[in-house]
């Protein structure tokens, strides 16, 4: 097919206004343009937007774009070390054919012969290159004719900023030149410093030298006496080998002696004879004994003397054996050390179980008194259970939880089916009689009444004896308990029947009440008076040194409070003092502080806290502990006399006082102090019995001042 050309005439973009002067006057604004006599409309101008396909943006970059392509050039560069250096345009990283426009070649042609030789980290260089820079801004603000207010604006800012900054440089120059004269006068005080001390550092350097020698000196003669003692250590075994066969030699002469007088005795004289022979010799016998006894006390004397210098020093038999021994005993002591690590890793752990199950139980109780305060008060059920044949105890095992009603029921039925329900009927106590071995309080011929005390009433009686026996500590305790009971009670029958039945109450209670087991010991002259009131004294100086330690209406921190513990009960065992803490934040249900008054409160019968059961409980542990110290120290198969039984005292506890030591003598004998020596020894069972309930004042105990 053949090709037709067509043409086509399109006017300029540029003179689109003189194309449509033939238009209506809506159609001023197209542009028309025509292809074989035919007008072809174009689109509005708004839409055209001419060489934008070459344009990289919408902002006019003029005259950065580049219409030639510049190559790289080659300059030279004089050095600080004055020679000359190549510089092109592949050293400074730009490639050589990259197409830059011709004002930003001149720009950075003007900036590198300008900077060529300016050092930019000089201060002064450093002017000179920012006057450098803001000349080429300048010029390049000054061709950007349209950018030329915003740049300048910039410009101002910036130089506003330059001028604050120097105005600030400025101002800091005196401080500057404040701190580089102070700076000077330090240092020259630190050079003047240094030369005043240098005369003192020589002495101590000179005393230092000469204390040093001295040292030397003296190893150098320790070493020297560690030989001589070597050295005379050998001497004395040979001496004491000579002395060894010295005296066997002189027991064979005696022996010999011996045997020789013996013969000589039997030997039968004649008998023209008025003298026996040998009469003529009896000078020199008595000579020769009399020699015999110089050297016999002179060898005595050498002995004793021997044996106040070596005394101390160990056989060598029993050293061999205890050289055999002990890696036995370092094998057994590991077997121990890996036990005792068990142990703890198992006590800890039981602690740990142990403190989960308090946490569980306190909660229980807590459960348990809320649900006992919401119900209704009810009598002592438990009461007619001491009416009951013990034989059935089937009301023992009935739930304390029931009702009453469910309890009543209860009763009746056993009655119906036949239960031995006991009458109480009255009882009566037999006197013991006016022996001198009965107690004075308990002696009385006839019949007593039992009233049948319970544990409170007993309780209470108790309380009352020892608040009055602190008014009157002279006389024996048993004599003052007849007094006491004379004295509130003044017919004789009621103060026999008041006697006789805390007997009985103290008997029946006495196992499962401490204070009346305590009271009952004493009473009975099983245990000494003093560690009542040992007990008491200490309770009350801990409770004064505590309160002197805290503000009044203050707590106290864990912290505090078990420092305060270690230095007023001062264990051997720091566990002691955290299991106290335990147990006093156990008893105030806190986590914290503690309150110091909570703790020492006391209720009408005597009863304690678990804090000071604990603190009791812990003297007696300590007692007996003390005891069996002292049991190592006796002999098991031999009674024990005074002698033996105070070095056994005071080899277990040398602190003790001589006082204390004698108190628990007598105690221990059963005897006066003036009568001490006399005693006769006893056997070691009853000794350490009575020690186990004697009052042991120990030392490390802090007293309150």
């Amino acid at each position: 097919m053949d090709k037709k050309r067509v043409e086509v005439y399109l006017p300029r973009l540029t003179d689109r206004s003189k194309e449509s002067d033939s238009t209506d006057a809506n159609s001023q604004s197209l542009v028309f343009y025509k292809m074989n006599n035919v007008r072809h409309k174009l689109p509005r101008s708004q839409l055209l937007k001419p060489y934008n396909e070459i344009k990289p943006a919408d902002i006019d970059l003029w005259p950065s774009h580049a219409s030639t392509r510049n190559c790289g050039q080659i300059r030279t560069k004089l050095t600080r070390t004055k020679s000359l250096q190549l510089i092109t345009t592949e050293s400074i990283g730009k490639p050589n054919l990259i197409p830059q426009p011709k004002l930003l070649e001149n720009l950075e042609a003007f900036l590198r012969e300008n900077l060529a030789f300016i050092d930019e980290s000089a201060e002064e260089d450093g002017d000179i290159c920012l006057e450098v820079y803001r000349q080429t801004f300048t010029y390049l603000i000054n061709k950007l004719k349209t950018y030329r207010s915003l740049l300048t604006r910039i410009k101002s800012q910036y130089e506003m900023s330059l001028d604050d900054l120097e105005n600030q440089i400025n101002s800091l120059k005196p401080l500057k030149a404040t701190v580089l004269s102070t700076v000077e006068e330090y240092d020259e005080k630190i050079c003047a410093f240094n030369e005043a001390v240098k005369p003192n550092m020589k002495i101590l350097q000179d005393q230092n030298d000469e204390i040093q020698s001295q040292i030397n000196k003296m190893q150098a003669k320790l070493e020297l006496i560690g030989k001589e003692r070597k050295e005379t250590e050998e001497k004395l075994k040979e001496a004491y080998q000579l002395f060894r066969d010295e005296h066997d030699a002189h027991q064979l002469l005696n022996m010999e002696y011996n045997k020789l007088e013996i013969l000589h005795s039997n030997i039968e004289f004649p008998s023209d004879s008025n003298q026996p022979p040998g009469a003529t010799d009896l000078t020199t016998l008595k000579l020769t004994l009399r020699q015999s006894l110089l050297d016999a006390d002179a060898m005595q004397a050498k002995l004793d003397q021997m044996i106040a210098e070596y005394a101390d020093v160990v056989p060598r038999r029993k050293c061999e054996s205890l050289e055999n021994t002990f890696p036995e005993l370092m094998e057994s002591n590991q077997i121990l050390k890996r036990d005792l690590n068990t142990l703890k890793a198992e006590h800890d752990a039981l602690l740990d179980v142990n403190q989960q199950l308090s946490v569980e139980l306190n909660d229980l109780q807590k459960e348990c008194t809320r649900r006992k305060a919401l119900m209704p008060n009810r009598p002592p059920w438990l009461k007619p259970c001491q009416y009951i044949n013990p034989a059935e105890n089937y009301f023992d095992r009935v739930s304390s939880e029931d009702t009453c009603e469910t309890l009543l029921n209860i009763l009746q039925e056993m009655d119906k089916n036949g239960a031995n329900i006991i009458k109480r009927e009255i009882m009566y106590f037999d006197g013991k009689g006016l022996n001198e071995d009965v107690p004075k309080y308990l002696q009385y011929e006839g019949r007593i009444r039992d009233r049948r005390f319970s544990k409170r009433d007993c309780a209470l009686l108790i309380k009352d004896i020892w608040k009055m026996r602190m008014t009157d500590l002279d006389t024996c305790f048993s004599e003052y308990v007849d007094a006491y009971l004379t004295h509130n009670f003044p017919t004789e029958l009621m103060k026999t029947e008041w006697a006789y039945n805390l007997e009985d109450a103290c008997k029946r209670f006495a196992e499962t009440n401490k204070n009346i087991e305590l009271f009952w010991l004493i009473l009975n002259e099983d245990m000494d008076e003093n560690v009542y009131h040992t007990q008491l004294t200490v309770i009350t100086d801990l409770m004064k040194y505590l309160s002197d330690s805290v503000l009044p209406g203050n707590a106290m921190t864990c912290n505090e409070f078990h420092e305060h513990l270690q230095t007023f009960l001062n264990p051997n065992d720091s566990e002691i003092i955290s299991s106290l803490v335990k147990v006093a934040l156990q008893e105030l249900d806190a986590e914290e502080e503690i309150n110091i008054d909570q703790l020492f409160l006391e209720d009408d019968e005597g009863e304690v806290g678990p804090f000071l059961t604990a603190i009791k409980d812990w003297f007696d542990s300590l007692r007996m502990e003390f005891c069996e110290l002292v049991s190592k120290e006796l002999d098991e198969n031999s009674p024990v006399s005074i002698q033996s039984l105070d070095l056994a005292i005071r080899q277990t506890d040398p602190t003790l006082k001589t006082n204390s030591v004698k108190d628990l003598l007598c105690w221990c004998f059963r005897t006066n102090p003036e009568y001490l020596l006399k005693s006769k020894p006893l056997p070691v069972n009853e000794v350490l019995s009575r020690l186990k309930n004697a009052n042991i004042n120990f030392s490390h105990i802090k007293t309150y001042l």
